[in-house]
Order: C-alpha cells, then sequence, then structure tokens
C-alpha cells in the first residue's frame, strides 16, 4: 500500500484530525511537523489519539459486520481478577484488519511517534464491551517482551459511557493519563513498559464499546494462548 501525505485540518466538532489515517485507497502520513507534534504529545502523557484513524467508510462497513457477526467469551485468567470481554468470529473483518495494518509506512509512522524498535507486525483481536456483563478489567501492563505499542481503535458508530482508558505509573499509581476514546474510528496509541500499567473501566448505558486491540511488536506472538484462554 503506497503512502500520501495529507495536512492535518478540524473536524466537524472543532477537533484536531490528525494525518494519521488507514483507507481502502491508501494510506495517509504525517508530515515531519505532524509527526514531531504528535511525538511530543505520546511523550509527555505515554498516549495520543488518533483523530479518524480508519477512514468513516471503511469504520461503517467494520461496524455494519460487528451487528450480525458471532462473538466468542473471552477471559483473560492472567490478569488477577480475570477480566472478560467478546471477542469477534468474522474471519472477513479480521482478515479486512490484518491486511490494511501490515504496512511498512505505518510502521514507520508508529516508530517516529512512539520511538519504539523495529515493528515485526501488529497483533490484534476485535472485541466487544456489554454494559451489566462483568466485561471488567483489572490493572495491568501489557508488557511480554515482544510488545512495544498498544494500538486501540474505536470502531462503534455511536458515543458509550464509561470504557475509559487509565494509563498510571505501577510503581506509585498515579495516574498518568486518562482518555475516553468515543470518536468513530479514532485510535490511542500508548506505550507498552514494565513502569506502566492500565485498565479499561466497565462501560455503562445502553451502547456497546466496539474496538481493535492490538500491539505492535517485534515479531509474532511466542503463544498468545498462555496470555488469552477462552
Amino acid at each position: 500500500m503506497s503512502g500520501c501525505f495529507s495536512p492535518a485540518g478540524a473536524g466537524d466538532d472543532g477537533r484536531l484530525l490528525m494525518p494519521l489515517q488507514v483507507a481502502r485507497a491508501g494510506l495517509a502520513l504525517p508530515s515531519v511537523d505532524e509527526l514531531a507534534a504528535l511525538r511530543a504529545e505520546y511523550d509527555a502523557q505515554q498516549s495520543v489519539t488518533l483523530r479518524r484513524f480508519l477512514e468513516p467508510a471503511l469504520r461503517s462497513w467494520i461496524h455494519r459486520r460487528l451487528m450480525t457477526a458471532a462473538w466468542d467469551r473471552v477471559v483473560h485468567e492472567d490478569l488477577d481478577p480475570p477480566s472478560i470481554d467478546l471477542k469477534l468470529a468474522d474471519p472477513l473483518v479480521e482478515g479486512t484488519i490484518h491486511a490494511l495494518l501490515q504496512d511498512e509506512n505505518l510502521f514507520a509512522a508508529v516508530r517516529a511517534i512512539t520511538g519504539c524498535g523495529p515493528i515485526g507486525m501488529y497483533a490484534f483481536r476485535v472485541y466487544r464491551m456489554d454494559a451489566g456483563a462483568g466485561h471488567t478489567d483489572s490493572w495491568h501492563g501489557d508488557n511480554d517482551g515482544n510488545r512495544m505499542v498498544t494500538l486501540s481503535v474505536n470502531v462503534g458508530s455511536e458515543p458509550f459511557e464509561g470504557g475509559e482508558l487509565r494509563i498510571r505509573d505501577r510503581a506509585t499509581r498515579r495516574i498518568i493519563h486518562r482518555v475516553h476514546n468515543t470518536g468513530p474510528g479514532d485510535a490511542i496509541l500508548f506505550r507498552i513498559d514494565p513502569a506502566l500499567e492500565h485498565c479499561v473501566e466497565e462501560v455503562r448505558g445502553p451502547v456497546p464499546k466496539y474496538a481493535v486491540a492490538g500491539w505492535f511488536q517485534k515479531g509474532p506472538a511466542a503463544s498468545l494462548g498462555r496470555l488469552v484462554r477462552r
């Protein structure tokens, strides 16, 4: 997939649209100055929000598939207490996301923003969190020696209540950053480090949270089954 440059602009809600976007026609990449601004934000709060990371038409297609898809209940038993969510079972959506995000130009942009090492692949899952269904999360870190940066993309179509990401210092438990990523197609990049941990608060209200959650990592996971058990 070839890259192209696209300037940042303002959305209908007045928010800055970050110029890193995955689209069916290709990948829009930031300029040098825009990359510097993203890097500064990431360094300051261990996280950066990428507005409309997925183009609207692509996100809408994914969301329509999610409305009729099958979901598997997943218990993350490596956490204490274990967290629960629902994992998508749709090879077409998963294959599309895989094809779009295994992109060397995207990897280079992520490295420029985060300062991480060489990226071998982006490993991910698509999940759903429903209110009142026990889909609670625990404080944890994603550091396994392979993962370097987390990318979470909102593929829902409506704002949801709750589901806020919180990042804190592991030793002091001081909250470093918190973000409620409810913009359709918006994404969050955040740092994986032994000194950090994070959690996602429980979803409230009638609207579920739909997200792609994954990791830019050095290479394929050695044993994914060790980390997530159905």
